[in-house]
């Protein structure tokens, strides 16, 4: 592999972990209370940054469950649904799914 993919590769891996580091502790934090409105936008921006460094490394699986946490937020954000316990849950599975 070129020096130029693996620093793309390594970069993707660095930034998409920042990402779950953010992501982990909010949603847990939801489970037992509800979050305020800059930590809902904040776990909607993290979820869309992934989505787009997956699509851009050609992950489509990644990019898809990636979107899919997005559309999630998007509808808690406009008080469609409310992130609850079991909702949490939920996202956490993805965030385990988009580690493996």
């Amino acid at each position: 592999m070129s020096d130029y993919l693996e620093n793309l590769w390594q970069q993707f891996a660095i930034e998409t972990q920042e990402h779950l580091d953010l992501i982990e502790p909010l949603l847990v934090a939801a489970e037992s209370s509800n979050l305020q409105r800059d930590d809902i936008d904040q776990l909607f921006r993290s979820f869309h940054s992934i989505k787009g460094l997956a699509k851009a490394m050609d992950l489509l699986g990644m990019e898809a469950i990636a979107h899919g946490a997005e559309d999630i937020l998007g509808l808690v954000r406009d008080e469609v649904l409310t992130l609850e316990a079991r909702l949490s849950d939920l996202m956490l599975d993805a965030v385990d799914a988009l580690k493996v």
